[in-house]
């Protein structure tokens, strides 16, 4: 077994050494190469659909820096190793930088927009408005489906109603709800013409 303290350093380990002192026997299959470059990869990064692109990554660097010619397996799992450290690096910055903009656009000290806020609050009177117009049975299960977040399965059952029932209320409750704020905002645009 090899440790991976006795392992050549990057500057011994040429592709002359690796061709001619090879251990392993080059694989007449391609298809067992990639699925054991893969289990590698996916060791390492922990998710498949990247694993696989690490793996193309691999093939492909190898392929520019050796054209017409495949390094053996022994090279390509170090290479691959390689290009999948080099990725979860690249993720860990790349999630650190986006935690430290959040952060600095969160502290930034510049308070919220008085404008979004008035938007914001105008168009939650709106939403209101336009609930509080929905008859009773669509309005409660609208409620518990949009607001509460319950299944149909949950609602069916605390209303005692059939879920097809259930569907078609909330059908119609999404339809009222578009139509009332069609008219609302009808009236409102015609209000900031004038």
């Amino acid at each position: 077994m090899i440790l991976p303290n006795s392992l050549p350093s990057s500057n011994s380990f040429s592709r002359r050494q690796t061709d001619t002192h090879c251990s392993e026997p080059k694989s007449s299959t391609p298809d067992l190469d990639l699925a054991l470059l893969f289990r590698d990869a996916r060791r390492i990064v922990r998710s498949d659909d990247i694993a696989w692109d690490v793996v193309q990554e691999t093939l492909l660097t190898d392929h520019l820096h050796y054209p017409g010619k495949r390094s053996p397996i022994p090279a390509l799992r170090k290479l691959c190793a390689l290009v999948a450290r080099s990725h979860n690096r690249a993720s860990a910055r790349r999630q650190n930088h986006e935690s430290d903009a959040c952060d600095a656009h969160a502290h930034s000290g510049t308070g919220s927009n008085p404008l979004d806020d008035a938007q914001n609050t105008e168009l939650s009177e709106l939403l209101h408005l336009a609930v509080k117009e929905l008859p009773k049975v669509q309005r409660v299960v609208f409620e518990l489906y949009e607001l509460k977040g319950h299944n149909y399965a949950c609602i069916a059952e605390q209303l005692n109603l059939p879920i097809g029932t259930v569907r078609s209320r909330l059908a119609r409750a999404r339809t009222g709800m578009r139509e009332a704020l069609e008219r609302t905002a009808c009236v409102y645009t015609e209000g900031l013409a004038s």
